[in-house]
Formats: structure tokens, C-alpha cells, sequence
């Protein structure tokens, strides 16, 4: 008897991107960032509501790099977005109510 693989990646050149704006909506799902080291030249709003898939020939430079502390931010109001928040969601079912 062979060992037969149950799931295979294949590599398709895609990343999720959270939008960056400089327009402030004042929702909660949009997070602030600020001009400085995250290369940044004024302040800009994280769009956490509109992940997207891309592909990766559609990024041409780095712009910047979000630091830590902007990164956890980010991570609060997308797991929000994406249900992630709380373990009734991990154990739901599509069938479930």
C-alpha cells in the first residue's frame, strides 16, 4: 500500500493585502497609522474591511514596513472582520446556526 498525500499546495503567487487610504471612514475596522518608520510620508488608515487577493506581480516596490506595534493594531479589528475572535466561531460548522 503507497501513501497517498491529503492535501497538496501548489503555489499560486498570491498575497492578502489590507488597503492603506488616506481617508478616515471612523470605523473601527479602519486602524490609523502614522508617518515615520513605517515609510509613510503622511497619516493613512488601514482598511481592514477590504482584504483582498492579489497577486504578486501586481507588487512592483515596498513602500514601507508596519512595525510591531502597528501590526497588532491591524490584527485586532481583521480578526474581527474575519471572524477569528472567538472560539465559537473555530468549532462552527457551515451547517450550524
Amino acid at each position: 500500500m503507497r501513501a497517498v498525500p491529503c492535501l497538496q499546495f501548489v503555489y499560486i503567487h498570491r498575497v492578502m493585502v489590507v488597503p492603506i487610504t488616506p481617508t478616515s471612514y471612523g470605523l473601527r475596522s479602519h486602524v490609523e497609522l502614522g508617518p515615520g518608520s513605517s515609510g509613510l510620508d503622511h497619516t493613512s488608515f488601514a482598511r481592514c474591511d477590504h482584504v483582498r487577493v492579489v497577486s504578486t506581480q501586481r507588487l512592483s516596490t515596498r513602500i514601507g514596513m508596519l512595525s510591531p506595534q502597528d501590526l497588532a493594531a491591524v490584527d485586532q479589528p481583521l480578526r474581527f472582520v474575519l471572524d477569528l475572535t472567538c472560539e465559537a466561531s473555530r468549532t462552527r460548522t457551515p451547517f450550524s446556526s
